[in-house]
């Protein structure tokens, strides 16, 4: 238990089987809305996650590429005034950041397939079909104390596929 549900009235009253079961649907859906929070909160904290780590691969990436470039263009806009040891310590230094570059994408490439290819890392087809139904029973008792009309087309079974990590 997490909570109280409560309902206060200044007169008591007993309550018909169609408000307990109102209520009991309501109770579902807290527990519901909780457990989303909670799905919520994590993802949210991995979506945090993720962003860190493209920020820190786009600085390590930018770093070589534009010294890369930076020489690339020293070289192609000066190469008749600069003396062959320059060239050849530019040629270099670009030959450097380029291998920098490639290592760096290497071990980006091999940290993704480790993550895609990990034993904790999970793939599943989650059936919420039992979240839809919950949820249009709620609003149908609320719809049925007011007194309308609530009709959907929702298939038995709605499969969706979902990938996450424990």
């Amino acid at each position: 238990p997490i909570g109280t549900l409560c309902v206060i009235d200044q007169i008591p009253h007993h309550l018909t089987a169609e408000q307990r079961s109102a209520l009991r649907t309501l109770s579902k859906q807290v527990v519901s809305q909780l457990e989303l929070r909670i799905r919520n909160r994590h993802l949210e904290r991995m979506h945090k996650e993720q962003e860190r780590i493209f920020s820190l691969v786009a600085h390590d990436l930018r770093t070589p590429f534009n010294s890369i470039l930076g020489l690339s263009k020293t070289l192609a806009n000066r190469t008749e005034n600069l003396s062959p040891q320059r060239i050849a310590q530019s040629a270099h230094n670009i030959l450097s950041s380029s291998l920098s570059a490639y290592h760096l994408l290497e071990e980006l490439l091999q940290w993704s397939q480790a993550q895609i290819n990990s034993p904790n890392n999970k793939a599943d087809i989650l059936d919420v079909s039992p979240l839809i139904h919950e949820n249009i029973a709620f609003a149908n008792d609320i719809f049925q104390l007011k007194e309308l009309k609530l009709h959907l087309d929702i298939p038995a079974s709605a499969q969706v596929p979902v990938s996450y990590t424990h």
